[in-house]
């Protein structure tokens, strides 16, 4: 960032061959933008070795909004007379530049691609849909982006299920269409297509401006969330799962990526030159410097800069396959104009790091660190500064801050770290019993992989997590099952037939030195019950895992060892099975658990309403557990009029009488907001929460370790990683292998520092 740089450059227009782009209509007559015109889309064929590549790529154009309904409809009522509201402004042809340029030496690496761009006349982020118009000044307004998307992806999808490698991307409003329809593509293409995503300004937060006013969410994504997602939900289905009570939260960049399981390469500049006036209200940065910024709006802007710095190093210290380039100069949007490949815009500069080489580099998976971010100030970055290379202990800090959710408000989807792995590469197996179903009526499912060596004769069982079915009376919690059937977590049809494991999976020795050579079986959650519980008309999930179990019977009954495990709902179906699965094989088998993050306490929210079992555990023990108990029959044999309670890890852990490796973090950021219903921690620190949900935060962290350490005092054998033993090496890989081995230490490794002055955490603002 040499200059504070906006113009067209001199360097492209000599350099530069525009793409000429031929204009398409959608073919689903029902595919309409607002005025209810169709569709369109430009294309443009590849050729020679880009011929079976594609890109994707989201025209943006900023949303329909308003501080009311009205405002918001007059907002696309004056839309409908420019190509952003209709067909009939966009001319025939167009010509492109930046990543569409059919210039070899300006865009080597996509220049011959075949290239989609899908043009933006929704103005609800190229999603939602109404069946019936609005109606606005006797005038009708369409809201039809998901069937403008499907109608060009289902046109298109013959030849993508074929294609080598497919880029999805888009600017802006396309940026974050990018982010909400990514997971969507690759679950709907063969595994075998190479499927990523390069985001360019598309991470929008979901902050209060600097005159202490309503959150620009409220007047734009809450806004049209309320008339394009009425009939469908957004696109990304794991984020409409797990925020059901708030549902436009996936609209948003900074919640949506913890719910993307695709590479993804951040183009994005720390001072989005958009989101300064339009989310922050900050309108003395339009020369593009923060001269004329006072210091509460530079203070402003700067606790945006370390946001979106969390967001884009939370993927990608998360996903070594992911990527940023994330200049700290002001500017919006880069891989459509000519600046894609401007001496400009290099990290660091002089470095000749331009986005468009990043990116290449990227996409061809060079074995370089991908994450190019700009993590000096501006000012003082300017044409001098350079790329700030982490120390082992740096590095270590932010990816423990990210992944290993002990010290920090997040929370883990794994047994631990993912980092420089080789994935397991497991296999997609069906349940033999007929009546061993999902929600849906499909067999449940397993992945499988066989071990190797040493590990031949030892097994991990690793429960899949997921929530539960819920809702406050018994036709929510119905509801709530029903919208599970289109997903994984309700029907065995929507898995895979390989699937990429990593973590406690991994296969690298390196990394996972201690159960690389395993056997593991992983059980698939389809039913919304924990793993257990039977009705014949319901829910048949014990039969499920009953009939895994059998399954292996003859290989567990002679196994070495045997580790039962899961996270989640499937950490609390480990706390449930393991006395089962203790008492029905023989004696001489070792047989430990380590449930991972399944400790979800009975504790009353913040806002003084009903605990979360009666929405949740309550409710489906009403229709899970009529016909049968839960899986611990001395927990169900002591509390006969309250067998609910042997779904929670606080009253279950008295009756397990197998040595347990707790995985939990004291901050568990989904129960603070599921269980205590308290929305400030998204920053994943408690700044700001005020004083009393900071008193109910530590009360569920006291309650958290009591629970541990009555079952670690008391069993001698049993461990835990409540915490992040800062520069000490020990790990959680590390701790969780010298317990399993049996080392004399002691093995509660366990943070007993409040957040933030515990160890590590000091630097957290």
């Amino acid at each position: 960032m040499k200059f504070i740089y906006h113009s067209i450059t001199i360097f492209a227009l000599i350099y530069t061959c525009f793409s000429i782009q031929q204009l398409q209509f959608v073919q689903d007559d029902e595919a309409l933008c607002l005025d209810g015109t169709r569709g369109s889309y430009f294309f443009e064929q590849g050729s020679d070795d880009g011929a079976n590549k594609y890109l994707v790529f989201f025209e943006g154009g900023g949303w329909i909004q308003g501080d009311t309904y009205d405002l918001m409809l007059q907002y696309a009522y004056d839309r409908l007379s420019t190509s952003l509201g209709s067909s009939k402004f966009t001319p025939q042809t167009t010509q492109m530049t930046g990543i569409f340029s059919r210039n070899k030496a300006f865009n080597p690496t996509f220049y011959n691609w075949n290239t989609i761009h899908i043009n933006y006349c929704d103005g609800t982020g190229h999603q939602g849909y109404a069946k019936n118009p609005l109606i606005y000044k006797d005038t009708k307004i369409y809201i039809r982006g998901e069937k403008i998307f499907k109608s060009i992806f289902n046109q298109f999808y013959d030849r993508l299920s074929k294609t080598e490698l497919l880029l999805v991307s888009g600017c802006s409003a396309g940026g974050l269409a990018t982010f909400s329809w990514i997971q969507y593509i690759r679950d709907n293409l063969p595994q075998q297509v190479k499927v990523i995503a390069a985001p360019d300004s598309g991470v929008f937060l979901d902050l209060k401006p600097v005159d202490s006013s309503v959150p620009a969410s409220d007047r734009r994504q809450k806004q049209y969330h309320k008339v394009a997602n009425v009939e469908v939900d957004p696109p990304n289905s794991q984020c409409v799962l797990y925020n059901q009570d708030e549902k436009w939260r996936c609209h948003f960049a900074q919640y949506l990526v913890r719910y993307i399981n695709v590479p993804l390469f951040f183009v994005q500049s720390l001072y989005d030159a958009a989101s300064i006036p339009n989310i922050l209200k900050i309108y003395s940065a339009g020369d593009l410097t923060l001269t004329k910024c006072n210091s509460n709006e530079r203070k402003l802007i700067e606790q945006q800069r370390d946001l979106v710095l969390l967001t884009v190093d939370g993927k990608v210290d998360y996903d070594r396959n992911s990527g940023a380039f994330t200049p700290a100069c002001l500017e919006h949007c880069f891989l459509n104009k000519d600046l894609f490949n401007s001496p400009s815009w290099q990290i660091p500069y002089g470095s000749g790091m331009t986005i468009e080489r990043a990116l290449s580099l990227w996409v061809q998976g060079q074995n370089i660190d991908h994450n190019h971010a700009d993590r000096i100030q501006w000012p003082n970055n300017s044409g001098k500064f350079k790329i700030v290379k982490k120390n082992n202990q740096q590095y270590n800090y932010n990816f423990y801050k990210i992944i290993f959710q002990m010290k920090f408000i997040n929370r883990s989807i794994t047994i631990f770290a993912l980092y420089y792995t080789c994935f397991s590469i497991q296999q997609l197996q069906f349940v033999q019993d007929e009546e061993a179903l999902c929600l849906d009526g499909t067999l449940g499912s397993y992945y499988f992989e066989q071990g190797t060596d040493d590990g031949t004769n030892k097994y991990l069982i690793f429960f899949e997590g997921g929530g539960w079915i819920q809702g406050d009376t018994y036709d929510l919690m119905i509801q709530f099952a029903y919208d599970r059937l289109s997903s994984t977590l309700g029907s065995s049809k929507f898995n895979n037939q390989t699937i990429q494991m990593t973590g406690i999976f991994s296969r690298n020795k390196a990394f996972n030195p201690t159960f690389y050579n395993w056997n593991t079986i992983h059980i698939n959650y389809c039913d919304g019950t924990g793993h257990q519980g039977y009705i014949q008309k319901f829910t048949q999930e014990e039969k499920i895992f009953k009939s895994i179990f059998n399954q292996f019977y003859d290989r567990l009954q002679k196994a070495e060892l045997l580790l039962v495990s899961g996270c989640s709902a499937g950490g609390l179906a480990a706390f449930s099975w393991i006395q089962y699965i203790r008492d029905n094989l023989p004696q001489q088998i070792k047989i430990i658990a380590a449930p991972d993050s399944g400790i979800f306490l009975d504790l009353k929210p913040i806002d003084s309403s009903v605990r979360a079992s009666e929405r949740r555990q309550k409710q489906y023990f009403k229709v899970a557990n009529v016909e049968v108990d839960p899986p611990n029959s001395q927990c169900v044999l002591y509390n006969q009029d309250e067998k609910w309670r042997c779904h929670f890890a606080q009253y279950l852990v008295r009756y397990i009488n197998v040595p347990i490796f707790f995985v939990q973090s004291l901050y568990d950021s989904m129960a603070i907001v599921k269980i205590l219903k308290i929305y400030s921690t998204d920053d994943l620190t408690l700044n700001n929460c005020n004083s009393n949900e900071r008193k109910f935060i530590e009360q569920q962290r006291d309650l958290l370790l009591l629970t541990v350490d009555g079952k670690v005092d008391y069993d001698k054998n049993s461990g835990a990683f409540t915490s992040i033993p800062f520069g000490s090496g020990m790990t959680l890989e590390r701790a969780l292998s010298l317990w399993i081995q049996g080392e004399n230490i002691d093995h509660n490794h366990a943070d007993r520092i409040q957040w933030p002055n515990n160890q590590g955490c000091s630097n957290i603002k």
